[in-house]
Formats: C-alpha cells, structure tokens, sequence
C-alpha cells in the first residue's frame, strides 16, 4: 500500500522495524535455548550444589545479558553494516556448538550412570524415577532446541547466499 500511494517513508520504517525486531528476537530465542542447554548439563554435573550455584538472581541477570548483548549486537547495524553478520555468524557457531556440547554430555553421563546403576541391582526407585524425569526435560529441551533450528535453517541459507545491502537511506 505504501507503495501504491508513494509512502516510502512508511516502507523505509516498516522495513527497518522487521529488520531490528527479527534480528533481536532470533537471538535471544537461540541464545535462550542453549543457555537452557547448559542449565540442564549444569543441574546433572552439579547435582546438590545446583541450587547453590544457579540461583535466582543469576538466572535474571543471564537473561538480563542475553537481551541487551542482541540488542547492542543489532543496534551495531547501524554503527557499522559489517559487524552484525559478524556477530550472526559467531553467535550462532558458538551456540550451536554449545548446545551440541551441552546435550552431548548429558546423555554420555545419563548412559554411564544408567549402566552403572544397572550393575549395582536393584537399588531405591527414587533415584531412577528422577533420572527417568530428568531425562523426559532434557529430551524436551532438545526437541525444542532442534525445532529452533530447522525453522531457522531456510532463513539462514537465504541470508547466507543473499548478497549483502544496505537499509535505505
């Protein structure tokens, strides 16, 4: 309609919102998906001291920096074109590469903790119950993990193979 009726003003607006909008919200979901990756590795390695080290007031202040790191990762855009792919390419090698990590040792350890507790007999249910519940979040953190990143994949190799370009001036 802008176009129709000659608004590029209104066009130039709308593009740049999506353009901040898209740009913040895919990384704060990706980088809140393996920072819940981590959260999962951390509650099996650090088992009772869990609640010691990941507490409330630590959980706010890493949501607190993942918003403002994808808000001045964004906002660098306008700063300098170059650095946002930059920060796109790292940011999103790094966190797959960590929720990779993450979720591979969490299921190496649930295998060997499953084996030794298969050779120690028959031991309280309390234990497998919470293993079996464990493993239940972490396959769903997983599947959630995964479906972020097929959705994101088509929008990725587009942005990869579509040469780069300025927002209008």
């Amino acid at each position: 309609m802008s176009a129709v009726n000659e608004g590029w003003t209104i066009c130039y607006h709308t593009e740049l919102t999506a353009f901040i909008t898209s740009h913040i919200l895919c990384s704060v979901s990706l980088l809140t998906s393996t920072a819940i990756s981590v959260d999962r590795l951390l509650a099996l390695l650090l088992m009772l001291k869990y609640r010691q080290v990941v507490t409330l007031r630590r959980t706010y202040l890493t949501v607190i920096v993942v918003w403002v790191f994808c808000i001045v990762a964004t906002s660098s855009y306008f700063l300098n074109p170059v650095v946002l792919p930059w920060f796109i390419y790292t940011g999103i090698s790094l966190s797959l590469v960590t929720s990779i990590l993450s979720y591979t040792k969490i299921f190496c350890t649930l295998h060997r903790n499953q084996n030794q507790v298969g050779d120690l007999g028959n031991i309280s249910q309390e234990i497998p119950l919470n293993i079996s519940r464990y493993r239940n979040a972490v396959s769903t953190a997983l599947w959630v993990q995964v479906t972020l990143v097929v959705c994101y994949f088509p929008y990725g190799i587009t942005v990869a193979l579509t040469p780069p370009r300025d927002l209008p001036s």
